[in-house]
């Protein structure tokens, strides 16, 4: 078997997530300290690659990276959890910038309130995708981004791979879509009928 051949890809966003644990979610323009701070990596399709690696997968990440100050930690964290970025588009600089959601939890009730900013991120496009030799992957797991044409171009191109290859060499593709309520997605129900074979919804 060659190297990276049945490998799992994971295709979609990453994240940095900022977590601040208070002992009580704190009021507007008040002053209070956290129990706990840390950084961490987040997105749909990143987590999903280290929960997938921790398994003992072997599993590569696929998604634009910033060459911001966020990415030294991001990529380290990446290469910890024993999941490849080789492939990942990595901005200049200035070009984009990183997206960073902000997390409050608060440990009295446990629930988290999340503040999102995606800061003009680049969002995977077909010609990244088509860089990647598609032979050396057994599985490609899709997150739902928005932009509805472009993530068919993603699925369409594992399509047309798999309708060259024999039936052991085809890649099983998975698809997540989280906001299951946004009326563009459901055009992807359609394409899954025909051509996913699994759904993940959340």
């Amino acid at each position: 078997m060659n190297e990276g051949e049945g490998r799992v890809l994971c295709v979609g966003l990453c994240v940095l997530d900022i977590v601040n644990v208070c002992e009580s979610y704190p009021e507007e323009d008040s002053k209070q300290r956290s129990v706990e701070y840390y950084w961490q990596r987040g997105g749909n399709a990143s987590n999903s690659a280290s929960v997938l690696a921790m398994l003992g997968a072997d599993v590569e990440f696929l998604g634009t990276l910033e060459q911001g100050q966020e990415y030294g930690f991001l990529r380290s964290d990446f290469l910890e959890c024993g999941v490849h970025i080789d492939n990942c588009p990595v901005h200049v600089e200035g070009q984009y910038r990183c997206p960073v959601s902000t997390t409050i939890i608060n440990r009295q009730n446990g629930s988290r309130t999340i503040i999102a900013a995606l800061n003009n991120i680049s969002e995977l496009q077909i010609d990244d995708f088509m860089k990647v030799d598609l032979k050396r992957y057994k599985w490609i797991h899709f997150e739902g981004r928005p932009g509805v044409d472009r993530m068919y171009e993603l699925l369409n191109a594992v399509h047309t791979f798999n309708e060259s290859c024999s039936m052991e060499k085809k890649i099983v593709i998975s698809l997540e879509l989280e906001k299951i309520k946004r009326p563009e997605l459901c055009k992807f129900f359609i394409f899954s009928s025909a051509h996913l074979s699994q759904i993940f919804s959340r």
